[in-house]
């Protein structure tokens, strides 16, 4: 039986031999070799022994020929390679399991070594990934099939703790508002780029409703949103009006205090005057 392969050792697989007595009793059998060995590049012995319960010996001997092909670069080479393609990340998650049908070899032939980088089934992140396959003959330069697989986010990044619309209540007419800030996942595990049109405890809202808008782009494009509406309502100015009534009147008090005083003490000084003269 002979065997040709690329490389110096080869598994090789043969249909092994057996051996019946005319006692119809057990016989027993060894051998050098058995189905499934490895053997070296040249010419290998292979024999088997069948012995009887008499002692009766029987062989069968096989010479088994490994010889190393010697592919050139024509003749090895990958019939299919896959094409780059797209596919969508998993919504929720930052990794993509990604499948593809594998390239086909020219030249199948026992013993080929097929270096790859990733394997179909694989968990790909978000972005372009390049994936090769190599061909590694003996004493040959590689012969390579290359391609690319972009998975590739459409899915808006995720909002959380976004606030419901609030009101509250002012008497000045304008108010500063606190309130959680909303954040955001994204499949992708990368920052996003924030915007918001107001800031809680910063922003001075008045009277009136006021719609907050919070945006979160992704690198892909996807925008995601976090609006909500506060509401200014002018109260509490009943107790405010009470007391600068209040301080008006005590100012009032104070003046009018401050005069009679200053009218006796003139009504004093005039009557001091008519006596002298």
């Amino acid at each position: 039986m002979s065997v040709s392969s690329l490389l110096d050792t080869v598994y090789l697989f043969w249909k092994e031999p057996f051996a019946e007595d005319e006692s119809c009793e057990s016989v027993s059998m060894t051998s050098s070799h058995t189905s499934n060995d490895v053997l070296f590049v040249g010419l290998t012995e292979v024999e088997y022994n069948f012995t009887d319960a008499s002692g009766n010996l029987a062989q069968c001997i096989v010479i088994a020929n490994v010889s190393v092909i010697n592919l050139q670069d024509e003749d090895l080479y990958f019939s299919y390679c896959p094409s780059s393609f797209q596919t969508s990340a998993s919504p929720k998650e930052s990794l993509t399991q990604v499948n593809w049908t594998e390239p086909k070899v020219s030249n199948p032939i026992s013993g080929t070594l097929l270096a790859q980088s990733h394997y179909s089934g694989e968990y790909f992140p978000v972005g372009v990934t390049d994936v090769t396959y190599q061909l590694l003959s003996k004493d040959k330069k590689p012969v390579s099939c290359t391609f690319s697989i972009d998975v590739f986010d459409d899915t808006k990044p995720t909002v959380f703790n976004c606030p419901t619309s609030k009101g509250i209540r002012s008497c000045r007419g304008k108010t500063t508002v606190q309130w959680y800030e909303p954040y955001v996942k994204d499949n992708s595990d990368r920052p996003t780029r924030n915007t918001q049109t107001h800031y809680p405890g910063k922003t001075v809202f008045k009277i009136g409703k006021t719609e907050v808008i919070y945006t979160f782009l992704d690198d892909y494009g996807n925008l995601a949103m976090c609006s909500f509406t506060i509401t200014v309502h002018r109260d509490g100015c009943t107790v405010m009006t009470l007391r600068v009534l209040l301080w008006i009147m005590v100012v009032l008090l104070f003046l009018s205090i401050t005069l009679n005083i200053l009218f006796v003490i003139g009504s004093v000084l005039q009557k001091k005057r008519r006596k002298q003269t």
